[in-house]
């Protein structure tokens, strides 16, 4: 049985919380949050016995009481963990989006390997049923070869969520919110918070359009001037981390070629409507870009396009994958099905939620991997790869020109 350590609680209630008991092989012991709060209760949802306000104070105190860990949430040194997990002897799975924030080469990794514990990147894409049978059906010789794949990823605006919990700064940009906060719209960052799943986002037609005080927040998040140096934190290439690391997935390569294009978001965080002008949180100094298109050119003239936006109105995201191969095509999505009654008149529509079965499927690859000594279903080189292809489309971003893939690194053409 292997026992397995949360760290970061985020959404693990909601995501583990009935799925937890169904995991084969392994359950649940350990959650660890600052959040005192709210380790107390994700712990309690899940059932898990042990709770630590911090990695190291779960070590200290209950090292022998786990055996791997999943590290779901950003920190301020997620090669740190890893790690320390390491030299415990902990197998780790940690989110793919976390590898952005981590130094190349920095060891953590490869201290993975030393220990001989699995490593396993994260990200759940590759665990949804409609994208695992589309692979299916590549690797069976059905589809044929690969050539081009189009990949539509839209969501809401969660970008001042990510950012936050993103920020080594925690601090000192919750301070900075608050203080615009009170000043603009008289409550604290915590309830804009609380509420932000229900705002919509409005784009002004022009500058002026802002009031002063809405572009006087002093966030230490500048966009950089260096298309050197893009700021690969940014939410939105984040957020396309796992879209590209699904792309090189089904074309089994690096792209040779990487170019991309985006729209800044500029626009305002409208509460309760549009017409209260008053009730408007500027979200340019958290993410320069609220949209873009990752163009991605692949050997043997493979495509792929990669299309994420983060402006879709408050609900639901929206997933979906077309692959057009040389001997045919395949098509998922996550759209949810819909169930028509008919009782006279217009019909009415109920959906079906998909669920959140991808979540324990990618942690039963990680539990199995373990338990059978066998690669993880992502390997560290995925992780790694997917991350230079995301660096290489953040330099195209930044400077408006493409990469190639020379030797072994993306330059710019």
């Amino acid at each position: 049985m292997i026992r397995i350590a949360l760290i970061g609680c985020n959404n693990a209630a909601a995501d583990y919380g009935q799925l937890a008991s169904r995991l084969h092989g392994a359950r649940l012991v350990a959650v660890v949050d600052p959040d005192d709060t709210l380790v107390r209760r994700t712990a309690e949802t899940l059932g898990a016995p042990l709770r630590a306000t911090s990695f190291e104070n779960l070590l200290r105190d209950n090292a022998d009481a786990f055996d791997a860990v999943v590290i779901r949430c950003p920190c301020d040194l997620p090669q740190s963990v890893v790690a320390q997990a390491a030299r415990a002897g902990k197998h780790v799975l940690l989110d793919m989006a976390l590898l952005l924030g981590m130094p190349p080469d920095d060891g953590s990794i490869a201290a993975c390997r030393s220990a001989g514990v699995t490593f396993m990147p994260g990200q759940v894409t590759r665990f949804l049923p409609s994208v695992a049978e589309v692979k299916d059906c590549l690797s069976s010789g059905v589809l044929g070869a690969p050539g081009l794949l189009r990949l539509h990823d839209w969501r809401p605006p969660d970008i001042l969520n990510r950012h936050i919990e993103a920020s080594a700064s925690r601090k000192s940009i919750l301070e900075a919110i608050n203080r615009h906060c009170d000043q603009t719209i008289g409550e604290s960052a915590d309830s804009i918070l609380q509420k932000f799943t229900d705002t919509v986002i409005d784009f002004p037609e022009t500058e002026e359009d802002l009031d002063e005080g809405d572009k006087e927040i002093d966030i230490d998040e500048p966009t950089p001037s260096d298309p050197e140096q893009p700021n690969t934190k940014a939410a939105i290439l984040e957020a396309v981390l796992p879209d590209v690391d699904l792309a090189n997935w089904i074309f089994g390569a690096l792209p040779t070629e990487v170019y991309a294009t985006g729209k800044k978001g500029t626009g305002p965080i409208y509460r309760n409507g549009p017409q209260r002008a008053s009730h408007k949180l500027d979200l340019s100094p958290f993410s320069p870009f609220s949209y873009v298109q990752v163009h991605l050119g692949y050997p043997d003239g493979g495509m792929a396009l990669v299309d994420h936006c983060m402006m879709l109105p408050a609900g639901s995201d929206y997933f979906s994958l077309s692959l057009a191969g040389s001997n045919g095509a395949a098509y998922a999505d996550d759209h949810h099905n819909m169930h028509l009654l008919y009782g006279g008149g217009r019909p009415t529509a109920l959906p079906a939620d998909r669920g959140r079965l991808y979540h324990l499927a990618e942690l039963q690859a990680f539990v199995d991997a373990i338990e059978k000594g066998r690669p993880p279903a992502i390997t560290a080189d995925d992780g790694h790869k997917a991350v230079q292809v995301v660096r290489a489309a953040g330099r195209s971003l930044a400077s408006g020109r493409a990469m190639r893939l020379i030797g072994s690194c993306y330059e710019l053409v």
